[in-house]
């Protein structure tokens, strides 16, 4: 491991902890164009189409919601409250959040009743920009998750916001970049709470217009990651 002083604060870089693994198994593929998305489709078309397709989703054991290369207006606000994945194609699937101050896609647990999403969700293949002030991102739930290769770029708003998760729950970046957004990983403010682990690896977060990461978490973990460049501090 390795220790980095930052003023009053201390840091363990490269200590390793279990990360995050998809439980996504081998469902059923929801593709969200069966639902009306289309490069071509108004903004909130494209957002009830995301939202119906993962509702759609949520019927089927292990089932993943597909969005195909493409870019896509949409109007944020979308819920995603089950552990569903969402994969887009890579670099080719992009997300442009139009909609005014709301967050793209909001990652909670589905209610009081069930307050945890059983097993881990993952993100992986998607390019999100937009002009919404909101956080392209936000995470809100008191279970596990992975984002992998996700790249956030421009974004007016936080790239990836930590909400009001509990002390369980787990998020791990894999092969993310989040640049020239207002803030790379926050999760600091009123509303915030402690998370048990943020893992960070083979991620760029750098040239934002403030913090690059400023949560708070009982263990954070960064290893083959850049994190340079921001306005504000880095970690």
């Amino acid at each position: 491991s390795r220790v980095w002083f930052n003023g009053d604060r201390v840091y363990l870089l490269d200590f390793a902890i279990p990360a995050a693994a998809s439980s996504a198994g081998s469902g059923r593929t929801i593709d969200a164009r069966d639902y009306g998305l289309r490069q071509s489709a108004s903004a909130s078309v494209n957002t009830a189409a995301i939202q119906e397709a993962f509702n759609a989703a949520k019927a089927s054991p292990r089932a993943k919601v597909f969005v195909p290369a493409g870019e896509y207006d949409y109007n944020g606000g979308i819920v995603w409250d089950r552990a569903i994945s969402l994969e887009g194609d890579g670099r080719a699937t992009v997300l442009n959040n139009i909609g005014a101050g709301t967050w793209g896609i909001r990652i909670q647990s589905p209610s009081s009743v069930i307050p945890y999403i059983v097993g881990v969700g993952e993100f992986a293949g998607l390019y999100m920009t937009g002009t919404s002030s909101g956080p392209a991102i936000e995470y809100d739930t008191e279970s596990n998750w992975l984002l992998k290769s996700i790249h956030i770029l421009g974004s007016a708003g936080v790239g990836i916001h930590i909400g009001r998760t509990q002390h369980a729950s787990v998020l791990t970046l894999d092969q993310v970049k989040i640049q020239q957004c207002a803030k790379g990983v926050y999760g600091r403010g009123s509303a915030a709470k402690q998370i048990n682990a943020l893992n960070i690896s083979a991620s760029d977060i750098s040239g934002n217009n403030g913090t690059g990461v400023d949560v708070i978490a009982s263990v954070m973990n960064i290893e083959r990651s850049v994190v340079q460049g921001n306005a504000g501090f880095g970690v």
